[in-house]
């Protein structure tokens, strides 16, 4: 990535974001407002890992600087699905520009949460193990595990990423096991789609994401792809929540169909 590329990714990041800003001086969603009062009152979110609400008091208690430092979040999340396009294709930069085009992405990088703390290091993850399945190198791939670890002490949630790729590294099913042998009340607890909460909801998710048919084929293009799609995609309908971690394979789909040489021969 060059740093022309990187400007456009920068710019194209920062449109949304202005949006935001101009458009709304308030936060995204009511959770929101649970982790500003943990940073301008000290007040402890119940369910909120403790090193997340110790990041958070650090943060400025102002709405504007705190849209600022979720921009830089997630322009590092965009920075590590644009590097992991380029394991897969010359131009895959562009990954990181179809993931800002996904509204799912959008959406949750403008919310004040504990997971946006979390996504920089799970996308970074994404990049080390898929660029350690593909080189065989083992180095790759504790990094891509140990940044897992890291992002699991901000957002719990981070344990379900160990699952797809123990399906494609095989010495970390053990793993896996052990991952949903400590979790596993709350891989239930998000597993089963619920009414009382919307973004329980069964089917919510992949409503929330917005993107058309083709772009799912796209990432069938490649089996290291394919499989975390697939589990992402299914999570998904289950649960909203997790509907932001297909962003990077879907994005990846769309640079599969974008260089698919059937399809530039089409006038």
């Amino acid at each position: 990535m060059n740093a022309k590329q990187f400007a456009i990714l920068c710019a194209a990041l920062a449109a949304p974001f202005f949006l935001y800003t101009a458009f709304n001086p308030n936060l995204v969603g009511v959770d929101s407002y649970f982790y500003l009062e943990n940073i301008c009152h000290s007040a402890m979110y119940l369910d909120q890992p403790p090193y997340a609400s110790m990041i958070f008091k650090q943060f400025p208690c102002n709405i504007l600087a705190i849209k600022a430092i979720l921009y830089g979040l997630a322009l590092v999340s965009v920075i590590a699905v644009a590097k992991t396009g380029e394991l897969y294709h010359k131009n895959g930069w562009l990954a990181g520009l179809f993931a800002i085009g996904m509204p799912i992405f959008v959406l949750e990088a403008t919310r004040l949460e504990n997971e946006q703390l979390a996504y920089p290091l799970l996308f970074a993850a994404n990049y080390f193990l898929l660029k350690g399945v593909k080189t065989k190198s083992n180095v790759d791939k504790l990094i891509g595990l140990t940044l897992i670890v890291a992002a699991g002490i901000l957002w719990r949630g981070a344990a379900f990423y160990i699952l797809p790729y123990a399906l494609l590294i095989i010495p970390l099913i053990p793993v896996a096991l052990i991952s949903i042998a400590l979790f596993k009340a709350q891989y239930l607890a998000h597993f089963f789609p619920t009414r009382q909460v919307h973004e329980n909801m069964l089917g919510i998710g992949l409503i929330y994401l917005g993107i058309p048919t083709f772009t799912i084929l796209g990432a069938f293009l490649e089996y290291t792809i394919a499989i975390p799609t697939i589990f992402w995609l299914i999570t998904s309908y289950l649960n909203a929540k997790f509907t932001i971690h297909v962003v990077p394979f879907l994005a990846i789909g769309t640079l599969n169909l974008y260089n698919h040489p059937t399809l530039n021969k089409m006038e």
